[in-house]
């Protein structure tokens, strides 16, 4: 399925939903949403059981001109696999920084995030949000192939009411020069709980960003690891590490 530039407008009113489920898509324009000066306020968007391959720049291209004339009370990206991401020149999802156009609620679950180009974020652009905002980012597989200057979340909000993170379950892996990238960016974080997240060995951030009992542990190399990750085949292949056996990552990289 092609598709790209996607944009949302209900004015006044509120929509439920907006759900992507079980869709192979190739975007055909630069971003998925493009969203320019529309007013909506949309409960929950999804993409569940979906394929995203060769994205050219952003899931959530933002441009606003008044408070709050954007919003989205949850965001679900649950059992996905996006494939050659390249947020270069904006963030994967990268929300309003000159207004308030809020995601209150991010949930990235059982899906993969594969990157030739992490410089601006899988998750940026917090810093003119208010209210309660909740991230939660559980059982995915992250791999950035650009080795120098990546940042995977960037989440810096400055005037929100509350900020809880939950990061648990999660492999980073990928090609990453020694004193280069950014795991996590993190400002006013109200509550934190950073759990059973792993790094192949080699892959190394010149900042994490997190307190030491919250690093990541480190499992074998990326080439032992993984089947083909050249072929963007990233099914674990080593069943003796504790990616495997304690089924960190994306499920659908681990076969029995």
């Amino acid at each position: 399925m092609e598709m790209g530039n996607m944009s949302i407008s209900t004015g006044d009113n509120k929509i439920d939903a907006v759900h992507f489920e079980n869709l192979s898509i190739k975007t055909t324009d630069s971003d998925f949403f493009k969203l320019k000066n529309q007013h909506f306020h949309v409960k929950e968007i999804s993409l569940k059981g979906c394929d995203i391959n060769d994205l050219g720049r952003t899931m959530w291209y933002q441009e606003v001109n008044a408070k709050l004339a954007q919003t989205v009370d949850n965001l679900i990206i649950e059992d996905c696999r996006f494939f050659g991401l390249n947020s270069g020149s904006s963030g994967l999802f990268g929300l309003s920084t000159k207004q308030d156009a809020p995601i209150y609620n991010i949930v990235f679950r059982n899906s993969t995030f594969h990157a030739n180009n992490l410089t601006k974020a899988l998750i940026t652009g917090l810093s003119s949000m208010t209210g309660d905002l909740s991230i939660t980012i559980e059982n995915c597989t992250f791999i950035g192939m650009a080795p120098v200057g990546m940042t995977f979340f960037d989440l810096s909000p400055k005037n929100t009411s509350s900020f809880t993170l939950t990061v648990k379950n999660n492999l980073f892996s990928g090609i990453s020069g020694e004193g280069s990238g950014t795991w996590f960016n993190l400002r006013n974080v109200t509550d934190r709980t950073f759990a059973d997240n792993y790094h192949t060995q080699g892959f190394v951030m010149n900042t994490w960003g997190v307190n030491d009992n919250e690093l990541p542990a480190e499992t074998t190399s990326m080439s032992a690891l993984f089947t083909d990750v050249e072929g963007r085949d990233l099914t674990i292949k080593d069943k003796s590490s504790k990616v495997y056996t304690k089924g960190i990552g994306d499920p659908h990289w681990i076969r029995k």
